[in-house]
């Protein structure tokens, strides 16, 4: 029998798919071709680096597997063309492909916009004065893009573990200074047995007997020195990087994980996103439905 938050979530979903499909409807996007994103720093994000008159961007504001199920459905309900773009995650690892749905290259739109040039204009604005004039300021930029990405690979491979095996691990909303990551001024440590006992504790449909196999698959996975791009977090860089800025040196010591994401952001270009596979396929699909529409007969004509 289904649950009633069940119930409540598939309702919820119901609306929110309406919603859509009545926007859709509107003057402002019917004749358009429209690309769901997961949510609306995403629509943002894809105005800024793909903005197109043939593109709308929407978004259910629900995540992924929401995005995945909208355009799924949405398709055979509306003449418009529905595609959808979302964060890979751990599929371009796993081979996971979605029907009229686009992945970002790496694992997602933080760690796709991630560049040198960002953390060293992000430390000429935060840092004070006596440590711009201490440090080679793209040289700690360079240093702290690959100790976070040390970290964040780490944590990525919990994660991965988590998704192969579904072992009901509760990643969401963790505190990286309570789960294992210190700081000292610009070094930075990882325990990974803190981070585990600590994300257990936290997991209510774990099962604990399982400890030690989630240690032996993390040395495992650690081993087959995955791409630190495809494994990595963007949230947990941010995250990283906004309780490092926590510290002395920093002219803003209440940073916030939205802050760094939206700096971030601010940062990215479109001559950097058009270096991508999902250009590409974005611009395909404006190309492909074009000449689908120029190729299909008018009424005056079909006769």
């Amino acid at each position: 029998m289904e649950s009633l938050q069940q119930t409540i979530n598939g309702r919820d979903a119901n609306v929110k798919l309406a919603r859509l499909q009545q926007y859709i409807n509107t003057p402002q996007v019917k004749d358009k071709i429209v690309i769901l994103v997961e949510g609306d720093t995403d629509i943002k994000l894809f105005n800024m680096v793909f903005k197109h008159d043939s593109l709308f961007y929407m978004s259910p504001q629900s995540g992924k597997p929401e995005v995945i199920n909208s355009v799924s459905k949405i398709r055979s309900r509306v003449k418009n063309p529905i595609y959808g773009v979302v964060d890979a995650d751990f599929d371009n690892l796993l081979g996971a492909t979605y029907n009229f749905v686009m992945l970002t290259d790496v694992h997602d739109s933080e760690m796709m916009m991630l560049h040198s040039d960002f953390m060293t204009s992000f430390l000429h604005e935060y840092l004070n004065t006596e440590c711009i004039q201490e440090y080679d300021i793209e040289a700690l930029a360079d240093t702290l893009i690959s100790d976070i990405l040390n970290v964040c690979h780490r944590i990525g491979v919990f994660k991965l573990i988590n998704a192969k095996n579904d072992l009901k691990m509760n990643f969401k909303g963790i505190n990286h200074v309570q789960a294992g990551v210190s700081f000292n001024k610009f070094e930075i440590k990882f325990d990974e047995k803190v981070f585990l006992s600590y994300v257990i504790r936290r997991s209510e449909r774990f099962d604990r007997t399982l400890e030690e196999f989630v240690y032996s698959e993390y040395l495992q996975e650690l081993g087959r020195k995955h791409c630190d791009y495809q494994v990595s977090n963007g949230h947990d860089f941010c995250g990283i990087l906004s309780q490092l800025f926590k510290g002395e040196f920093s002219t803003r010591k209440n940073m916030t994980l939205r802050d760094v994401e939206t700096y971030l952001r601010s940062k990215y270009c479109n001559t950097k996103f058009q270096k991508t596979n999902l250009y590409t396929q974005l611009a395909n699909v404006i190309k492909n439905e074009n000449e689908r529409l120029f190729a299909e007969p008018s009424f005056d004509t079909a006769i």
